[in-house]
């Protein structure tokens, strides 16, 4: 559960690392509801998207 790939029209594929260790339950609550499909906004290199989980914060 360490990477999920992220696919976009336009960049491609993307691969992006969970961090279970700092996160467990986030991590958890992603990797349960894959696969997604999301619209994604981009800025600069970075995406952005909301994931339908609802958590208390982690950390």
């Amino acid at each position: 559960m360490d990477y999920i790939i992220i696919e976009n029209e336009e960049i491609g594929q993307v691969k992006a690392k969970l961090l279970p260790d700092k996160n467990p339950n986030t991590c958890k609550a992603i990797w349960d509801k894959l696969p997604l499909n999301l619209n994604l906004g981009r800025w600069g290199e970075e995406l952005y998207g909301t994931i339908p989980v609802k958590l208390d914060t982690e950390n």
